[in-house]
């Protein structure tokens, strides 16, 4: 059995797409998914399985959910390697332990495209700083997360792939229950 980091955009944010995490479990589990765990309420999931293709999980996954609340979510699948390989390949690492809230990690449907990322440096983005590393976008806001120009959705059209963020914290945690 391998160990996989499901990491869902936008459940539970702002009062749309809300799916409570012990449904989630559920039906994640009857997929034939074990040892499935949830972290807060924004659609981290761990899990155990035999399939070795994510990008396979990534669309179970997927199709369970619309199949059961019809919102039709991007789900970013990583093993606990890439997942680990993730959080140690943070380039922010001082800024993450002087304030983990500050610091997020964006995990990417795809590699972005070298336009894409000039695209994306060309915003004026206040002091913000970001760095690409294949599938993962590091992003540090110096004046907090809630000012940025850097928001998901902004880099999701910029690089043209689908994005979501996790804060510092919640890498953490996801490393642990990984096991990575």
């Amino acid at each position: 059995m391998a160990k996989y980091v499901a990491l869902l955009r936008g459940i539970n944010m702002f009062g749309k797409t809300s799916i409570r995490m012990g449904a989630l479990q559920e039906w994640i589990a009857e997929l034939g998914f074990d040892a499935v765990e949830t972290y807060i309420q924004s659609g981290n999931l761990v899990f155990e399985t035999r399939e070795r293709s994510a990008p396979k999980i990534g669309r179970a996954i997927r199709a369970a959910i619309h199949e059961r609340s019809s919102f039709d979510v991007p789900v970013m699948i990583r093993t606990r390697r890439e997942f680990a390989a993730a959080a140690a390949a943070n380039p922010f690492r001082a800024a993450a332990a002087r304030d983990p809230k500050s610091v997020c990690v964006g995990f990417l449907s795809a590699k972005p495209k070298a336009a894409g990322l000039e695209a994306l440096r060309a915003i004026d983005a206040r002091g913000d700083r970001f760095e690409c590393v294949g599938r993962e976008i590091y992003l540090h806001f110096r004046n907090g997360s809630a000012r940025t120009k850097l928001l998901s959705i902004v880099i999701e059209r910029k690089l043209g792939v689908d994005a979501t963020l996790r804060n510092w914290r919640t890498m953490q945690k996801l490393c642990e229950m990984a096991g990575g």
